[in-house]
């Protein structure tokens, strides 16, 4: 599952899709923050199949499942998923980590271990969201590529 509406969000669930299966929930009821180009990827991948679209629903919180993440939405709903992607912009947003389980620090700041994995197994914490790195994307792709590297050794 990956969350959000913006260009990051959209790449990550057609790259994703091309080996996954991918869901991607956006609290508003349409993808406007993406450029043209994603906005047209975006369409083609899920009018084929590969990314399911759930738009204008929120989530209300996310549990730990038998090794899997429950996400449940504000419409009392759920979903069980293997991983969840945050791609929701560069700030803390901390009362929707605190309402997906994850811990905050005496900061308020997301706590997470070595690998970027949260209490709340197969959550993972990447980017500006688990340091204030000013949107560098290669310290981003540097977690993505630890996290993926921990995801893979477990199986």
């Amino acid at each position: 599952m990956i969350i959000g509406g913006g260009d990051s969000a959209v790449e990550y669930a057609c790259d994703l899709s091309e080996s996954n299966d991918v869901t991607l929930t956006y609290r508003r009821d349409k993808l406007t923050r993406p450029n043209p180009t994603n906005q047209k990827m975006i369409k083609n991948c899920s009018e084929a199949g590969r990314v399911k679209l759930k738009l204008g629903i929120d989530i209300e919180n996310v549990v730990g499942e038998h090794g899997r993440l429950r996400v449940n939405f504000i419409d009392g709903t759920h979903e069980l998923y293997d991983r969840a992607v945050y791609a929701i912009g560069g700030t803390t947003p901390k009362d929707f980590l605190k309402a997906c389980g994850v811990t905050l620090d005496e900061k308020g700041e997301p706590i997470f271990d070595k690998n970027y994995e949260t209490e709340s197994k197969g959550l993972y914490i990447a980017g500006d969201i688990a340091f204030a790195s000013g949107g560098s994307i290669a310290i981003a792709l540097n977690h993505g590529y630890r996290i993926v590297k921990h995801i893979l050794s477990k199986k």
